[in-house]
């Protein structure tokens, strides 16, 4: 039913779009639309999304049903999390499908997709940082065998957010 795939350089647009996208339709609601376009032109900017797929460390992966981009998720092999002591650890920074998408298992599919990417990278654990309260992706995480191990804080613009750090022995 869907389809994920490596991104290259030729879907640095559609990744823009889509990440600029499924992260209003996911925080639009605790945000002011000023804190939100300061967050998505920084994050979702053709020169950073560039920059990132020139990383080794770095990988976008997109989900398409049919031939529409649907969702993706963005990893970083073996980075460290200050949570727990472990450098053979994936990042999971991103995961997102749209809103029409949810509940579809597109979100699974993705998280599979996460789980068998960080094997092949010889990772002991896959790890990411949540808003606490997100509870439709605390859920989520918590249904793909997710376990708290931490706290940490996040900003978005003239916001501070408390996450949860959340990892998975692959």
């Amino acid at each position: 039913m869907f389809e994920i795939s490596k991104a290259t350089f030729s879907d640095v647009d559609t990744i823009c779009k889509l990440g600029a996208q499924t992260f209003t339709e996911a925080y639009a609601a605790f945000n002011t639309e000023a804190d939100l376009e300061d967050y998505t032109s920084r994050y979702f900017s053709k020169e950073k999304i560039e920059e990132e797929l020139k990383s080794a460390k770095t990988g976008y992966y997109l989900c398409f049903h049919g031939p529409k981009a649907i969702g993706y998720l963005k990893l970083n092999f073996n980075i460290p999390c200050e949570a727990f002591a472990s450098e053979k650890a994936t990042e999971l920074q991103r995961i997102y499908v749209l809103k029409e998408y949810y509940r579809q298992k597109a979100g699974h599919a993705l998280m599979h997709h996460a789980f068998e990417l960080s094997k092949e990278f010889s990772s002991e654990y896959l790890w990411l940082g949540v808003w606490k309260e997100n509870h439709r992706a605390l859920k989520f995480y918590t249904s793909c065998g997710f376990e708290t191990i931490g706290e940490r804080t996040f900003r978005l613009g003239t916001k501070i957010y408390e996450d949860y750090y959340l990892r998975k022995r692959v």
